[in-house]
């Protein structure tokens, strides 16, 4: 029997559960690695947990009701068995009953529970909800996992789960980003749907900032309001910050769009950031800050959409790829 993770649709072939599981842990562990650079404690952790949460987040894909529908052409209905169960429940028995990898699997489709409430379930934390469903999954969990094994090996662990320092609650949404953003990418790719745009845009902060410098004192060579302009510009631009966060009181029409940018831009090259964040209160004023945006701060040969992201609900993308990117939040600025 071919066991699949995902049926035909839409005039594409089925995908493989092992193709599936190998490409989302690859991944997931890529993003574990990535992001854990970042931690001065949780590294090994997320790494951990990344790993056996994606070699496990589709177990429950292998039971055999749910492999008659996956061999069905897809109608987008859900699958007859909770496939997210079974996973959840053997990473309870392997890292605990309030494991992070099982919290991980349990929300990669629903999102995160309410956690005092789930752990008020006790031992039926991260567990479906129906008792006869529960009971179901658990008198298969063997069988699973002897299929699991024969499709992709034994399950590779690096050593056990520990207990989470730092906030709890940051570390489960980074794990959860890990896993989901690998799951859905491999989904998406293999549907046709991943955009072909993949290359992610540097933020050259260095150069934007030289770039934006040329022209705005292009721009403030003449006038009074002009001068204070420029001053405002400056001023900005290389006021020495240590705090993690800052304020500029400043009145309309006093160049702060592009004041405040040059200020960002010289953090980010302080800070080695990789992306800058802008957020706006109406949807006017968002489109009227990018414009201004990739007017200045686009490099020769670059693709203005790709390198700053116009992200509300009335946004409008050349195409599907540049509105994924944006999505995903993979543009520089954004």
């Amino acid at each position: 029997m071919d066991y699949l993770a995902h049926s035909k649709r839409e005039g594409t072939s089925s995908q493989g559960y092992a193709d599936h599981i190998h490409n989302v842990n690859r991944m997931a562990i890529q993003n574990a690695e990535a992001a854990g650079k970042y931690s001065q404690k949780g590294r090994d952790l997320l790494v951990h947990c990344a790993n056996i949460s994606s070699t496990l987040h589709d177990l429950g894909k292998l039971n055999l009701e749910n492999q008659k529908a996956l061999h069905q052409e897809s109608k987008c209905s859900a699958l007859p068995v909770n496939h997210v169960d079974a996973g959840a429940a053997v990473l309870k028995t392997i890292e605990g009953d309030l494991s992070l990898s099982s919290l991980a699997v349990f929300s990669h489709h629903r999102g995160l529970p309410n956690l005092p409430s789930e752990y008020n379930r006790g031992q039926n934390c991260f567990r479906d909800d129906d008792f006869e469903a529960r009971k179901t999954t658990s008198a298969e969990l063997n069988n699973l996992l002897e299929c699991h094994e024969r499709l992709l090996g034994h399950i590779s662990k690096t050593g056990q789960e520990l207990p989470c320092q730092g906030d709890k609650s940051v570390f489960v949404r980074i794990l959860l980003s890990c896993l989901t953003d690998a799951d859905h990418t491999d989904t998406a790719r293999h549907y046709g749907k991943y955009p072909h745009k993949q290359e992610n845009v540097p933020l050259r902060a260095d150069e934007r900032l030289e770039q934006l410098n040329a022209k705005i004192e292009k721009m403030n060579k003449f006038g009074e309001r002009n001068r204070l302009r420029s001053e405002m510009y400056r001023d900005c631009r290389d006021c020495s910050v240590s705090e993690n966060i800052t304020a500029c009181d400043s009145p309309v029409g006093s160049g702060k769009t592009t004041a405040i940018m040059a200020h960002l831009l010289n953090q980010a090259i302080q800070r080695k950031a990789r992306r800058v964040f802008v957020i706006l209160p109406f949807t006017n004023i968002i489109s009227q800050s990018v414009q201004t945006y990739r007017d200045a701060l686009v490099l020769p040969g670059e693709d203005p959409e790709a390198v700053v992201a116009e992200l509300h609900h009335r946004a409008d993308f050349t195409d599907e790829d540049t509105r994924a990117l944006n999505a995903q939040w993979r543009a520089p600025i954004i």
